[in-house]
């Protein structure tokens, strides 16, 4: 499928006046269209042109209607790498040319316009502020955003945005240590079971978990009768059980029953709850609160700890593990980046389990940017920097 360009992007001395973004247009449905090109508004806002962009499976709780904002269509996404386009007055960490990724923000006044009761959810559901797009306005931008290098490709750094830091940051909620056992719920359907599959080949340390079989901690505790040191839900509410049934609480009560005594668990899965609206209309379907296993949490000592990523508790060692080589996240995506304009069926193809990551192009380059980094020539001064 051709890519719908801007042709006066590359070369007009002005922002143009529309672009291409992904939204949320009703249960199961989205997307591609025009829409109005995002400005400051206020003097924390950096305007990022968004180079990639990416899918995260939190997206599929808004594409199922379980999440949402309040403002309907919305442009989804909350994970990018990009550049600095243009600059308000009070941003201090960043100028015009600089690569970054999107994070969420670590601190937001309340009484601003970008304010929000709950930064990270406001985020990660879209709304005004999705990623799946040519540019976007990033609010509270010193906080909201983290610097990365020139050099590495996109496939690596996005995964810094979200999936890899919450990943890692699950393992520090369940108070990991070397040498812990550890069970992860949600290993992802089909390619990623494949992979793990093979894993088992290279060694004893991954063993994969077959829902249609029996329990998952049934299987769990077969191979570690004792329980596990640690365990990490990566699912959160949306969770199906051994029959493939989807159980709100499920996912929380087999962690528990997993883990040994003093152990700890980790929830990293979203837990959320919206008010039903046109853009979340499956609302009322998820339950305010979930059945806890509490005598069993008691008995064992257990240590629970939950909430969204928490980007300067690991951005700047993720970046630096990316930079120096010593990981590679971007072994989960399949294939890509696509075009926005396949979102749709892309979605699609996600929502089934048939891919496991996906990427998306952002705005095409203007030629007058020779590589990442370099200041633009098609603005104004913004913030006493060439824009």
């Amino acid at each position: 499928m051709s890519r719908k360009l801007h042709p006066d992007l590359p070369h007009h001395p002005k922002s143009p006046k529309t672009m291409r973004a992904v939204m949320f247009v009703g249960l199961g449905r989205v997307e591609t269209r025009d829409v109005p090109f995002p400005e400051i508004e206020e003097p924390e806002d950096v305007i990022l042109r968004i180079t990639t962009s990416a899918i995260c499976g939190s997206d599929l709780h808004n594409y199922r209607g379980y999440f949402g904002p309040p403002k309907f269509p919305y442009v989804i996404g909350h994970e990018a790498v990009g550049v600095v386009y243009k600059v308000g007055p009070a941003v201090d960490s960043f100028k015009v040319g600089d690569r970054v990724i999107t994070s969420i923000p670590d601190d937001r006044p309340i009484g601003t316009k970008n304010s929000f009761s709950s930064p990270a959810i406001e985020l990660l559901v879209g709304g005004e502020f999705g990623t799946q797009a040519e540019f976007m306005r990033i609010p509270f931008a010193d906080s909201s955003l983290i610097p990365i290098p020139n050099r590495i490709s996109d496939k690596e750094w996005i995964m810094v945005s979200d999936a890899f830091a919450t990943a890692w940051q699950g393992l520090d909620w369940a108070g990991f240590q070397p040498g812990d056992s550890v069970a992860v719920f949600g290993a992802g359907p089909l390619g990623l079971t494949n992979r793990l599959e093979k894993a088992v080949e290279i060694g004893p340390a991954v063993i994969p978990i077959n829902f249609l079989k029996k329990k998952a901690s049934e299987q769990i505790l077969e191979t570690s009768p004792g329980g596990v040191n640690r365990a990490v839900d990566c699912v959160g509410q949306e969770g199906v059980n051994q029959e493939l049934k989807l159980q709100w609480d499920y996912v929380l009560r087999e962690c528990i029953h997993v883990t040994t005594h003093g152990g700890g668990v980790g929830l990293i899965g979203a837990y959320a709850k919206f008010p039903k609206s046109e853009g979340v209309p499956k609302a009322d379907e998820v339950p305010e609160e979930l059945s806890v296993p509490v005598a069993e949490l008691f008995s064992k000592q257990l240590s629970i700890k939950a909430g969204h990523l928490d980007p300067p508790r690991t951005a700047r060692q993720l970046v630096s593990l990316v930079e120096n080589g010593r990981a590679k996240p971007s072994f989960i995506v399949d294939e890509g980046p696509f075009d926005l304009d396949q979102a749709p069926e892309l979605y699609r193809r996600f929502n089934e389990g048939k891919i496991i990551k996906v990427l998306f192009k952002g705005a095409p380059r203007p030629e007058e940017w020779e590589q990442c980094g370099e200041k633009s020539t098609t603005e104004g001064q913004v913030n006493g920097h060439s824009a």
